[in-house]
C-alpha cells in the first residue's frame, strides 16, 4: 500500500508498506475506508 509522510515542514515523502488484517472486522473497516466511515455508516443505518 502506498504511505505518504509529511513531515513538520511540508515537505512529503511517499514509501509503499504492508498491511497486515488479522480478523473479519478489520476486513469490513478497510472496505468501508476505515473505522471512522465504518462507524458512521453503522449509526446512519441505526437512525
Amino acid at each position: 500500500m502506498p504511505c505518504t509522510i509529511t513531515y513538520a515542514d511540508g515537505s512529503t515523502k511517499e514509501i509503499q508498506i504492508k498491511c497486515r488484517i488479522d480478523t473479519a472486522i478489520e476486513i469490513e473497516y478497510i472496505e468501508n475506508g476505515g473505522v471512522l466511515h465504518y462507524v458512521l455508516r453503522n449509526l446512519a443505518k441505526a437512525s
